[in-house]
């Protein structure tokens, strides 16, 4: 599995980014954040690795705010991204 998910703060922010992102033709699917993560909300959003840089550039033109992004290993569990703090 090669997905990330985008965490946020706020449930209105976890709607607000995925009306962006569905709207500029990404996929993803609306997940609860994985175990052992801190996040403001019960919702993230989770897609397609390749799909990071185009999606993180989509919502910051578009003034959409997330907390952070993580990506998922084979069983589900949190890894890091290169260049990108947990």
């Amino acid at each position: 599995m090669d997905d990330i998910v985008f965490t946020f703060e706020t449930t209105h922010q976890a709607m607000a980014a995925e009306d962006i992102l569905r709207e500029a033709g990404f996929w993803l699917e609306v997940v609860p954040p994985p175990r052992g993560l801190t996040a403001g909300c019960g919702l993230a959003l989770q897609m397609s690795l390749s799909d990071m840089p185009a999606a993180m550039e989509t919502l910051t033109r578009r003034s959409g705010k997330w907390a952070a992004v993580h990506r998922l290993g084979p069983d589900g569990k949190v890894m890091p991204i290169a260049g990108v703090p947990l």
